[in-house]
């Protein structure tokens, strides 16, 4: 009996700091659940390029195979960076509208809103300062905007008014098209909206940009995009992949170009001097009063 109490006292400690325990597990998983229930989660899209074929060109013809740019695979690294530099991805950003990004405001956090914001916005800026910094937006009524600039003043307007203010001029649209489908959306509501700078837009595209290889012995590229945003990760990744093959035909074109051009040029040139022999060869028989004496 004395040995059983004595085993009881060694977890008498654990018994008395139980509901300590249970209460720091309780309070460590409701800050998780608030963490969970209040962070932006992330979505990745993925594709996948098929790099030409050392046998085998865009057309499966003789001038491509000559001229491929993807004859050996050593290729495969500098067409991994040509994914990533920034003229490649100026290029997509032409075909995909995210020049200006707006958000929903929450108490918490804050919601982009890419191509499914009730509003859409038009600027004209002048000074280079309120480029990637926010303007806020207050809707009410249904109509009525209130514009906080990054300088700090309010301005009252209405949807579909020009806007001027110190650093240029600002137009919000009611989006018609995306109401029309979603009459239910809401509108009264806090937003924000970002005018990106072209530099500033193509580093953040590259810094959620992972391009790659499947393999080192495999012409084939993987390229992957992570955005809040899933419709957003889709579409640069597919635009990228668009531009990208572009890119490539137009290089195609080019160096077919270039070789007929060449060909060309040598053609003329002797064609010219073809002449240039028959010239003289004419002024020779003449000089000397040679005649064709026909047999």
């Amino acid at each position: 009996m004395e040995n059983f109490k004595a085993n009881m006292g060694i977890f008498r400690p654990l018994y008395r700091g139980f509901p300590i325990i249970l209460l720091i597990v309780i309070i460590a998983i409701g800050i998780a659940n608030k963490y969970l229930k209040y962070t932006t989660p992330m979505y990745e899209s993925t594709a996948k390029i098929k790099l030409a074929d050392l046998h085998e060109g865009v057309s499966n013809s003789n001038l491509f195979k000559d001229f491929d740019v993807f004859v050996t695979s050593n290729k495969i690294g500098a067409e991994v960076e040509l994914l990533k530099s920034s003229v490649l991805i100026q290029k997509t950003l032409e075909k995909l509208d995210m020049k200006i990004a707006i958000y929903r405001v929450g108490d918490i956090h804050k919601t982009e809103l890419y191509n499914q914001s009730p509003f859409v916005v038009e600027a004209e800026l002048q000074n280079p300062k309120f480029y990637d910094v926010p303007f806020e937006v207050v809707v009410t009524n249904g109509s009525t905007i209130v514009i906080k600039t990054p300088s700090g003043n309010a301005i009252s307007s209405k949807f579909n008014k020009v806007i001027k203010f110190d650093g240029g001029i600002i137009s919000i649209k009611i989006n018609k098209n995306l109401l029309a489908k979603r009459p239910d959306l809401k509108i009264n509501d806090k937003y924000e909206f970002i005018i990106n700078s072209d530099e500033k837009l193509v580093d953040k595209v590259i810094s959620n940009l992972d391009v790659m290889a499947v393999d080192k012995d495999i012409p084939v590229l993987r390229i992957s995009y992570l955005s809040a945003v899933p419709q957003q990760s889709a579409d640069v990744v597919n635009a990228l992949s668009a531009t990208y093959i572009e890119d490539y035909i137009h290089q195609k074109y080019q160096s077919a170009d270039t070789s007929a051009n060449f060909l060309n040029n040598q053609l003329e040139s002797y064609n010219k001097k073809l002449a240039v022999s028959e010239n003289a060869r004419e002024q020779y028989r003449i000089n000397n009063n040679i005649v064709n004496r026909l047999l």
